[in-house]
């Protein structure tokens, strides 16, 4: 029998009434400093005989408080702990039972339970928990249920980062082989699973690529003989079709290029063989991706509520198209790849001027205020602008003046567009000639540098003309090229 306190306290915290809610936070605030608190919480997790109706709230809910109990109980000296410390006894009963959790039939319980076992694993795994990367492993390769599996992977993406050099070399082999059947068949699988599984592959190799500072033979053996197949499913990942306004979809290309990126940034010489194919799979995307961003992002408001999966995550674009952005900022900045990249200069600087408009999210949010725009686009690097930004830099310092030729040519062309797009009365006309001047104006200390004095002529470029032009088509002359301008 679940303990009715517990229940009611719990209940409470989800009452409209503010009083009632603050009674059952003190009360529960008590029960936490008194013995099997944890526990209780961890047997109401995996109750069957919860009433129907409150069932899935109060399990969800009694694994949220189990994570914050972990942080302020669970490890004396530990940043928030507030004493007492739970006793070993009760400890090892909690880590016996929450793991059943990750069965559940409800995807926001299983991550509720990942998350409060993740807590737990910050102190006690692997040294006082080893049997958790077995007992992980052993929910994905038996199969018992897909809720199992998608539990485990669920955790084991949270947890994956962590897996030190003495458990890699046992996790891998085993691992691994089940990840690359769950991502490369997603039809025997879903969707779903198979995002779950790149979160987990994304965190090993980003784990690795933490220990190849000291471990660089041990972990490119590792990883030997899996990092090609598992990039070349990736690239079928990103050139795949897709649907940008489908959450899981989305949230499958991003996880994707991040496994690509931290596999590149950290074991690149692996992928030698590989990067053709990979750079041209994300070029397709790219390509492809741009008007399906406009369209949704940019003239429509992608981000409106509803827009999530079973598993409660939100569809970001916004975080997809900043990821690949990155993800051709490393390849720019590796001196084994970058020459790959140059074929693709002028249409890559062209469309990415489509990927940095101001979406109607951000109209919204900086309309009437100023300071968030400024802030945000100092801070925000996981933005579409912030990210192309950065990648107009980096390619005028490895490539020079010829960079900053496309810029210009691709600002003009993008003007031009802007100006055609008002003619035809559409009011979202200035979004990409906004995004054009940002573009332009994230290279200009780079024409400073190399144009220091007045006469800033630029090829066949007349830069002071061209902002004199500027100037006059704001008010109200459409300007001639300025290619065609130069002194």
């Amino acid at each position: 029998m679940a303990d009715a306190r517990l229940v009611q306290c719990l209940l409470g915290t989800l009452d409209h009434m503010p009083n009632i809610r603050t009674e059952a936070e003190g009360l529960l605030a008590q029960m936490a400093n008194g013995p099997g608190f944890g526990l209780e919480l961890a047997k109401l997790v995996v109750n069957r005989d919860l009433p129907d109706q409150t069932r899935d709230g109060i399990k969800q809910l009694a694994a949220v408080v189990l994570k914050k109990f972990v942080k302020e109980h669970w490890q004396d000296g530990s940043p928030k702990f507030r004493p007492p410390e739970v006793s070993l006894e009760e400890k090892d009963a909690i880590k016996s039972l929450l793991p059943q959790g990750l069965g559940d039939p409800i995807g926001r319980i299983r991550t509720a339970v990942g998350m409060a076992i993740s807590a737990i694993s910050e102190y006690d795994w692997p040294d006082k928990w080893p049997e958790l990367t077995s007992m992980l492993i052993g929910g994905i390769r038996e199969r018992a249920s897909i809720e199992k599996v998608h539990g485990s992977l669920k955790c084991l993406s949270l947890i994956a980062s962590d897996i030190d050099e003495k458990q890699m070399p046992q996790v891998v082999p085993v691992l691994f082989p089940e990840l690359y059947g769950i991502i490369s068949t997603p039809e025997a699988y879903g969707k779903s699973m198979q995002r779950r599984a790149l979160g987990v592959l994304h965190g090993c190799v980003a784990a690795l690529g933490i220990m190849r500072g000291v471990y660089a033979k041990q972990t490119r053996e590792l990883l030997a003989p899996y990092l090609p197949s598992f990039c070349q499913t990736l690239t079928q990942l990103v050139r795949a079709p897709t649907n940008l306004s489908d959450v899981t979809e989305v949230s499958i290309k991003l996880e994707a290029f991040r496994c690509l990126l931290v596999a590149t940034q950290n074991f690149g010489k692996l992928l030698q063989g590989e990067m053709g194919g990979i750079l041209a799979g994300s070029w397709e995307f790219y390509k492809t991706a741009a008007p399906m961003f406009e369209a949704l992002a940019v003239y429509e408001d992608c981000g409106e509520d509803g827009d999530v999966d079973s598993d409660g995550d939100e569809l970001n674009l916004e975080a997809l198209i900043s990821q690949m952005v990155e993800f051709l900022l490393t390849i720019l900045g590796s001196s084994r790849f970058q020459h790959l990249i140059k074929p693709f200069g002028q249409d890559l600087v062209y469309t990415l001027m489509q990927y940095m408009q101001m979406t109607t999210a951000q109209e919204e949010m900086w309309m009437n205020d100023c300071d968030q725009y400024i802030a945000d686009m100092e801070d925000d690097v996981m933005s579409a602008r912030v990210s192309g930004e950065m990648l107009l830099d980096s390619m005028v310092d490895e490539f020079g003046s010829e960079s900053l030729q496309l810029v210009w040519a691709a600002t003009y062309q993008r003007l031009r567009e802007s100006a055609q797009v008002k003619a035809a009365g559409n009011p979202a006309w200035w979004k990409i000639r906004e995004a054009a001047l940002l573009a332009l104006g994230s290279v200009a200390d780079k024409v400073q540098e190399a144009f220091p004095g007045k006469d800033m002529v630029l090829g066949a470029i007349d830069i002071p003309g061209f902002f004199d032009k500027l100037l006059t088509e704001d008010l109200g002359e459409v300007p001639t090229n300025p290619l065609t301008q130069a002194s």
